[in-house]
């Protein structure tokens, strides 16, 4: 992992920045998500609890498929090589973030 490997924030297209009152009602099939379900309240628009973070393993010619609202960043390289990889984002004409 010294490449420093895109990290995802499980949960943060469903719950981030939600207002508490309707927390409770938004169904969540994972049940380590309930958990952090609670964390997403303090949250503003751009807030991932740490406990929310994961770091997939993948090997070199991997390819990885997420949806782009789901929080995401790129971890330290702690290599001296540069890190090289490809970002395609494709959504629906009428989509606004």
């Amino acid at each position: 992992m010294k490449h420093g490997p895109t990290e995802f924030c499980m949960g943060s297209s469903n719950l981030a920045g939600l207002d508490s009152l309707f927390l409770e009602d938004i169904p969540v099939k994972d049940p380590a998500l309930r958990e952090l379900r609670d964390l997403f309240v303090e949250c503003t628009d751009i807030c991932c609890p740490a406990e929310a973070w994961r770091t997939p393993l993948l090997s070199f010619g991997d390819v990885l498929l997420f949806d782009y609202s789901l929080f995401h960043r790129g971890g330290h390289n702690d290599s001296p090589d540069l890190r090289a990889l490809i970002y395609n984002t494709y959504s629906r004409p009428w989509v606004r973030h």
